[in-house]
């Protein structure tokens, strides 16, 4: 009797354990399930954010896309407006003057070769430049009528072809027979130095005349100005670059009845009115000057130059 219900009891014990194993089993099959179905979920939740992602990346690229090429088409424009805008001044800017003073400096160029001073390539000229800067957020331009780049530095000449008697640098005090015309031309200005030119309309049949008197500015103050844009224009790319000498020249031999006395007394801007003058200058200044530029950086700045004044 005691036999039959330990091995009741087995049966039991056994049958209990079947039915717990089996048990496990479903449940690590359902947690297995589960997993996978989590894993799909997951995986599917990630697959859509990524397509999401890559969707707005997309959208994104496009829209940078867009808005780049309305920066670079904006830039083109400026860039347009601004050759436009120089070729349109250089078109309009050239006159008879600057025309006769660059076939002048190419003679003085030739006779500055023959006498062994210089070489073809330590001397060159270039003829109606215009140099950009930036005045504030807006971008302004300077002419330069010719400019010279010599192994001694480099040398910008302003033109003036005008008739008449020429005044320069004049202003009240120096010239007694000037003050009352100085006073009444520039009665708040009269401390600082004027050019006037006092033209003379003939009219021969009656033999009367009309004299009037005018001014067109300072040429001085022009070309100081315009050198030293130069000069901040060139310190841009190298220090060294800096030595911009300023020139007037009244261009006077195709003009009747032209005079020029010079007045001023600022020696920074030299005055010259005729080719022989020209030529002195420079032969002093390659025969007593200590050599700035090799040949290899005059290159370089001519370089320079031109490639930031477009089609010249």
């Amino acid at each position: 009797m005691v036999t039959i219900i330990y091995f009741s009891i087995i049966i039991i014990l056994a049958t209990v354990i079947v039915l717990l194993l089996k048990r496990a089993k479903k449940m690590e099959r359902e947690h297995e399930y589960n997993i996978d179905l989590i894993t799909e979920e997951v995986s599917a939740t990630m697959e859509t954010q990524t397509s999401e992602y890559e969707n707005r990346l997309h959208d994104e690229h496009q829209r940078f896309e867009i808005e780049l090429n309305k920066e670079i088409n904006r830039f083109n424009k400026l860039i347009s407006d601004k050759n436009d805008y120089i070729n349109s001044l250089k078109a309009f800017s050239i006159n008879s003057g600057e025309v006769e003073t660059h076939n002048i400096l190419l003679h003085v160029k030739e006779m500055l070769i023959k006498q062994n001073l210089v070489q073809k390539d330590e001397m060159l000229i270039i003829g109606n430049l215009f140099i950009p800067y930036n005045k504030g957020l807006e971008l302004k331009t300077r002419q330069i009528d010719h400019l010279i780049l010599l192994p001694t530095g480099l040398y910008i000449i302003e033109t003036k072809k005008w008739s008449g008697t020429v005044l320069h640098g004049v202003s009240y005090g120096q010239d007694n027979t000037l003050d009352v015309l100085i006073q009444s031309m520039f009665p708040y200005d009269n401390h600082k130095e004027h050019t006037m030119v006092i033209k003379n309309d003939e009219v021969s049949e009656t033999l009367q005349a009309n004299v009037k008197v005018v001014s067109y500015g300072n040429p001085s103050n022009e070309v100081m100005e315009t050198a030293s844009k130069l000069n901040e224009f060139l310190e841009q790319t190298h220090i060294k670059y800096n030595s911009v000498q300023p020139i007037v020249y009244y261009n006077c031999a195709s003009q009747n009845r032209t005079f020029v006395k010079n007045y001023s007394n600022d020696n920074q801007v030299n005055i010259f009115t005729d080719e022989e003058s020209l030529y002195t200058f420079f032969l002093e200044e390659l025969t007593s000057k200590d050599i700035i530029y090799q040949r290899e950086e005059l290159a370089d700045i001519s370089s320079l130059i031109l490639n930031n004044n477009i089609d010249v």
